[in-house]
């Protein structure tokens, strides 16, 4: 086995071997070098197109959270004008329970009939827990922001409240918004009326079909940081004010991701992330490839967010690599091979040439 290895060795100290061991390591050192930068540049391209497929779906998921807005809107200025509306009697409480009926296959849970002062009248809604669900609005609401703007607004004005938590005990109702507009009758102002929407109900039906990914994360977020909605399989962390996560247990580059996710959040454009963040599901620290959207509706600005862990990308990657690294091995191979046998071939060529030259020698003696 040693003389094999010190035969071989002999072999390539000839200039001509060498010649070969050092034409293929060149090779496989060029080959290595723009194999590397083209499968990063490669995977780089991958990223870029899976940030523009969240792009567009966010883009997608505000356009249709602002479409439905704009009926619930034109719906809730429809039924503040119904006379029964107006001039509250009995014939209120058919005339809600009827809306809420027709919208029960929506996120709009129902609608409500306050009087001058703040207190409540009527009420109509469809998910089966008659006064529950407005319960947080039951009472003198004259005092809340809503009913102060209300009783200065202009009849047709309307007015997007803040995501608000009912005091109902139901693990599928969590946040709801209400929808307001003043009620007027001969001129004076009569009271309000609040059209209550759900927003699991809204996700539901426009975050959940935005999945560009498996393991993707659809995220409505206010500005404070609350996560006011998100995708189905994510529903725990609705009401987690992800900010105060950040400041209260910080890590190396904690700063830069709070940083880049304020600005996201009060950003009035589309922009992308690529931040490093802690996940509450992973528990643990995840790269997250986002796209956000603003959902600027009146005087309410949210935030709508598609994450993806680098992860889940990568592994989308995995196949494509594999190839890659098949083909590399090959290349290598097929060098290697090469020259071994330009080895082989220019020993075989000098041990004929030194038979020859030894049979010539033999014959001149003779």
């Amino acid at each position: 086995m040693k003389s094999s290895i010190k035969s071989f060795i002999k072999s390539c100290s000839d200039k001509v071997c060498l010649s070969f061991i050092l034409t293929a390591v060149f090779f496989i050192i060029i080959f290595s070098f723009f194999y590397t930068i083209a499968i990063n540049k490669v995977l780089s391209t991958f990223i870029d197109s899976m940030h523009q497929r969240e792009e567009l779906a966010v883009s997608s998921g505000t356009k249709s959270f602002k479409i439905f807005l704009d009926m619930a809107e034109n719906s809730l200025l429809l039924l503040s004008r119904n006379p029964s509306i107006i001039n509250p009697s009995t014939e209120t409480q058919k005339a809600l329970d009827e809306f809420a009926l027709d919208w029960a296959e929506t996120p709009i849970l129902g609608a409500a009939r306050f009087d001058k002062d703040g207190n409540f009248r009527f009420m109509g809604n469809n998910v089966g827990e008659s006064g529950e669900i407005y319960e947080s609005l039951i009472g003198d609401v004259s005092s809340r922001d809503y009913f102060v703007w209300a009783e200065t607004a202009t009849e047709g004005d309307v007015y997007l409240g803040k995501p608000l938590m009912p005091k109902v005990k139901s693990p599928n109702l969590q946040f709801i918004f209400p929808f307001i507009t003043p009620i007027y009758k001969s001129g004076d102002f009569d009271g309000i009326l609040v059209l209550a929407i759900s927003l699991p109900k809204l996700t539901a039906a426009y975050l959940d079909p935005l999945e560009v990914s498996p393991n993707c994360r659809v995220y409505l977020m206010h500005p404070d940081g609350t996560i006011l909605a998100g995708s189905s399989e994510y529903a725990e962390l609705i009401q987690f004010n992800y900010f105060e996560y950040l400041r209260d247990n910080p890590y190396p580059g904690s700063e830069a991701a709070l940083q880049g996710l304020t600005q996201a959040v009060e950003s009035e454009n589309e922009g992308r992330l690529d931040v490093i963040l802690y996940s509450p599901i992973e528990k643990g620290l995840v790269r997250f490839i986002i796209a956000y959207s603003p959902v600027i509706y009146g005087n309410e600005h949210w935030t709508l967010g598609l994450a993806v862990p680098i992860t889940n990308i990568n592994n989308d990657f995995d196949p494509l690599r594999e190839t890659s690294i098949m083909l590399f091995s090959s290349a290598v191979l097929f060098i290697l091979t090469l020259s071994a046998m330009g080895i082989l071939l220019a020993r075989a060529n000098q041990r004929k040439a030194y038979l020859e030259g030894l049979e010539d020698g033999k014959r001149s003696k003779s």
